[in-house]
């Protein structure tokens, strides 16, 4: 009976899986549409009003689904909601993703829209990434992603001529990420590539050459950090480059170890 029940707990679960992957690349391709249209508008003086209006509805929008996603959040705070379509922590973080890209692109116009039309499709492909590999290279491949997210954005500040005194505290802090992911690896090493939080252990990496690549994640943001501190311009080109490479070998390396496990 229980051997039954096992068995139809985990179709279950495939089955949400499944939809959950099916939802989530139709609200992708939907986004992506959207950005490309949004850029459209930023590209043309005569459809300015028209990227205004849009990024003022996105940002409406995006505090009504915040808001709900709240709500969502205190009516399942005893559970962790997985069991859902949606589950309500990546609701709130999709909804404040959204207002957050809204408000970039209210300054930044195009910029902003270019960073996003970047970044809609790689957090489609961290999903597939936690799919297919579990924590390991998504914990790697997120803190990269993010990485290269702020340092596109800090370039863009300094391209204001507003932060130009800010070069050394935008540095400053690539590299403390930078050395903050590298002390985490070292940490969860000792714990058997586990992570304490909130009482539970959660597996970030498994097995010590797993390890290395967070090593040289970590060492790499911070070299960024230093050279931006330096000069931004050689970081911004240089630093994305090399941040592309190594998700690039990071999926490589960790295909083979999920090939030879």
């Amino acid at each position: 009976m229980k051997n039954k029940e096992s068995v139809k707990e985990k179709e279950q679960r495939q089955e949400l899986e499944s939809n959950r992957l099916t939802f989530y690349t139709a609200l992708t391709v939907v986004a992506v549409v959207f950005v490309a249209l949004l850029y459209r508008y930023a590209s043309n003086l005569r459809e300015l009003s028209r990227f205004k209006t849009a990024v003022y509805t996105l940002l409406v929008g995006a505090a009504l689904s915040a808001g709900w996603a709240l709500v969502r959040m205190y009516i399942n705070r005893n559970t962790d909601g997985s069991a859902t379509l949606v589950p309500p922590f990546t609701h709130f973080f999709l909804s404040a993703l959204a207002g957050s890209g809204a408000v970039f692109m209210r300054f930044f116009y195009a910029d902003a829209v270019k960073l996003f039309y970047v970044l809609v499709p790689a957090l489609y492909v961290l999903h597939l990434i936690l799919h297919v590999y579990g924590n390991a290279y998504f914990f790697v491949s997120a803190f990269l992603l993010a990485s290269g997210s702020a340092l596109y954005t800090f370039d863009r500040l300094l391209m204001m001529g507003l932060f130009s005194g800010m070069r050394l505290a935008f540095g400053s802090f690539l590299i403390l990420i930078g050395l903050a992911f590298v002390t985490i690896c070292i940490a969860v090493s000792k714990k058997s590539g586990a992570l304490r939080w909130k009482g539970s252990d959660h597996i970030l990496l498994r097995g010590k050459t797993n390890y290395l690549p967070g090593y040289l994640s970590g060492a790499a943001v911070s070299v960024i950090g230093v050279t931006f501190a330096w000069i931004p311009a050689y970081a911004i080109f240089y630093g994305l480059i090399a941040i592309g490479a190594l998700l690039v070998l990071c999926g490589i390396y960790f295909t083979f170890a999920l090939m030879y496990s």
